[in-house]
């Protein structure tokens, strides 16, 4: 499940592992125990559909490749062509694409407000012909977003987001920004960055990504340990609710760290 909970009073909060006071939002989490994923609750992309074209520039989500078994959601990238193609795409850009998976907040769910969102994941890599692990280009996500183009905004919090050229494997990255006009010109904006490099291969079993979201503070956690907190900012993320996403994708601006690469490759999502 997707781990949403009420913000605890403390004053100095916790994550709910060692807090009690944090109360499980069970009719917004999820254990994917199902055959198939929950519709009332998660949209899954689909590369063709409006509103969910792929954001890291190599590959494309397909419905099929997203799944629900023995409980997990699954993401698989996989070298094949895409599995959908229409005018919606550049052609110049999307060339010689790979098909991925991705889910995102269905219209029929709730939006997110302040709270704690945690996934227990174990990412895509492998280790090369020479022991050593390899992430690079794989862009394994969980993030939150509330969007208005038509008014410049698009405020976000990045819980695990490594980049291709971040993610080698061992780092997982996050932070938060948003979007506002400054004068005629609309312009990103961050609020921060933070990262969390791993003593052992982010792919070799499951971790939990966290981040706590309230009015004056964003909190990272990576395993339950607080690594990077934002407090008071003043361009904190308030405008709206949000809707959750957890996908993974290739990063076009980088190629693979490994030739041949290993394909299929898999994001494994517990809860």
């Amino acid at each position: 499940f997707i781990l949403i909970l009420s913000i605890s009073q403390s004053a100095f909060p916790q994550s709910p592992a060692s807090d009690p006071t944090w109360q499980l939002n069970t009719a917004m989490s999820d254990e994917f125990n199902g055959s198939s994923v929950d519709n009332t609750k998660w949209q899954i992309l689909n590369c063709g559909t409006p509103g969910t074209l792929n954001w890291g520039g190599s590959s494309a989500f397909c419905s099929s490749n997203t799944s629900v078994s023995g409980g997990y959601l699954q993401f698989m990238v996989d070298s094949s062509t895409w599995c959908f193609n229409n005018s919606l795409f550049n052609k110049g850009i999307y060339a010689n694409g790979f098909k991925t998976g991705g889910i995102q907040t269905s219209i029929l769910a709730p939006q997110y407000g302040y709270g704690y969102f945690e996934i227990s994941a174990q990412l895509p890599g492998f280790y090369d012909s020479n022991g050593k692990p390899v992430g690079q280009k794989y862009w394994p996500a969980f993030w939150t977003y509330f969007e208005e183009v038509s008014q410049c905004i698009h405020n976000e919090i990045d819980i695990l987001d490594p980049g291709g050229t971040q993610y080698k494997g061992t780092t997982a990255g996050g932070g938060s920004w948003f979007q506002q006009y400054i004068g005629t010109t609309c312009i990103s904006i961050p609020t921060g960055q933070t990262s969390y490099t791993n003593s052992s291969p982010l792919f070799a079993g499951f971790h939990k990504y966290a981040v706590e979201w309230g009015n004056n503070r964003m909190i990272y956690y990576f395993d339950d340990v607080p690594f990077a907190a934002i407090y008071n900012s003043p361009t904190f993320i308030e405008q709206g609710l949000q809707a959750v996403v957890i996908d993974l994708q290739l990063d076009g601006s980088i190629g693979f760290a490994s030739d041949p690469t290993q394909f299929p490759q898999f994001m494994k999502t517990d809860y």
